[in-house]
């Protein structure tokens, strides 16, 4: 199984052998505690602290920001242009340097540098450290997780779709782009003081073609199987072929957050096989029915609806891309029939009487006193006889 799945990448067979060997005497669990995580973490402490001030080209290095994956992020700034501007340099961790980990990591790089969209956080740079180690400088981003800005902003279940809907338009731009981000959650979407969300942390994307970037060839799929469990989409969570369906899952799942303060599902912690277990037994609930009180009335119905087939266990039956889910949350903002409700007369008149509850109030008027005028003729008449 091993030789299948690392091919002829000896520095990560290497790397797992250890790591299995490891976790035969953990007795806490390797699943729980990863050895990787045990000796990064170790590493890490002291790491981030010595790179404060150093400079790399003409970046200097000021505060530690945070960690991911592959990489360390900070906070930095450029002075050779006559004021301090600040941006992110992403360094990768000291000692993950296997085949597969550098691939990786450079393929993040390589993946932001042709990504252009407002919502996306920008590619300035790559570069090389003074002891090899591979860095890129992006965009700073200053900003709030996209569910803690709309609960200390109190936004409405309006603002919050409205505010959900450039990030859509953002996936949708990387897939065009043939690029899936795999890792679609709310502390990867920042919210500006603007309110302005942008997309980051591209480091487990995967490319649909290779070939467009420059980027070496995949030797294994242990790349296929990192993922946010909570945020991940059946498909990944059992190990099945990755497609764009697995974003839009994601964008589901991110939109029941933010209406309903809480995740359709929760598998962080569980056993791979367990989570599998979950995803196939449990019926998702409606996130009208624990959303808080306040919101329940708006969301139930269309959003209901909208958010079970963008979170459907069968790819096929999701949305067929971020847009889509965008044009019908467009729909339901500006009262149309939305395309995931089967379609009936009852629901489209409904609809239109939402629409338009002026003039139908007005026609509705008009129509009773219509026929007022018309009885009180007719009994006039009848009267005179």
């Amino acid at each position: 199984m091993l030789d299948l799945a690392c091919g002829s990448d000896r520095e990560l067979r290497a790397e797992l052998d250890a790591l299995i060997a490891f976790s035969e005497d953990d007795e806490a669990g390797f699943i729980d505690t990863p050895a990787i995580a045990q000796g990064i973490a170790l590493i890490d402490s002291t790491d981030a602290q010595s790179m404060i001030g150093r400079v790399l080209g003409h970046y200097r290095i000021v505060e530690f920001i945070g960690e991911g994956g592959t990489g360390s992020v900070y906070r930095a700034v450029a002075d050779d242009v006559g004021y301090e501007r600040s941006v992110a340099i992403k360094i990768l961790k000291r000692g993950l340097n296997s085949g597969s980990v550098l691939r990786r990591f450079r393929d993040e790089g390589r993946i932001l540098s042709r990504l252009d969209h407002p919502n996306i956080a920008r590619f300035y740079e790559a570069g090389l450290a003074d002891e090899g180690r591979s860095y890129f400088v992006m965009e700073f981003l200053e900003g709030t997780p996209m569910h803690t800005y709309c609960r200390e902003n109190e936004l409405s279940v309006r603002e919050r779709i409205e505010l959900f809907l450039p990030v859509c338009a953002a996936v949708e731009y990387s897939h065009r782009n043939l690029v899936i981000h795999r890792d679609l959650k709310a502390s990867n979407v920042l919210v500006g003081r603007s309110g302005v969300p942008k997309l980051l942390d591209f480091g487990i994307a995967k490319l649909l073609d290779r070939t467009m970037t420059g980027a070496e060839a995949d030797h294994t799929g242990v790349a296929d199987q990192m993922m946010t469990p909570d945020y991940a989409s059946p498909e990944q969570i059992v190990g099945e072929p990755i497609t764009t369906a697995v974003d839009v899952y994601s964008l589901g799942v991110l939109l029941y957050e933010l209406l309903a303060d809480r995740r359709p599902l929760h598998l962080a912690g569980l056993p791979i096989g367990e989570m599998a277990r979950v995803i196939e037994t449990s019926a998702l609930q409606k996130p009208s029915l624990i959303a808080p009180v306040t919101r329940r009335s708006e969301i139930a119905g269309d959003l209901d609806t909208i958010l079970l087939k963008a979170l459907h266990r069968i790819p096929e039956r999701r949305y067929a891309s971020p847009a889509h889910l965008a044009d019908d949350l467009r729909r339901h903002l500006d009262g149309e029939p939305v395309l995931a409700r089967p379609d009936s007369a009852g629901y489209r008149i409904g609809k239109f009487v939402s629409r338009n509850r002026t003039g139908v109030l007005v026609s509705a008027l008009g129509t009773i006193a219509l026929l007022a005028g018309g009885s009180i003729a007719v009994w006039q008449s009848a009267k005179k006889k």
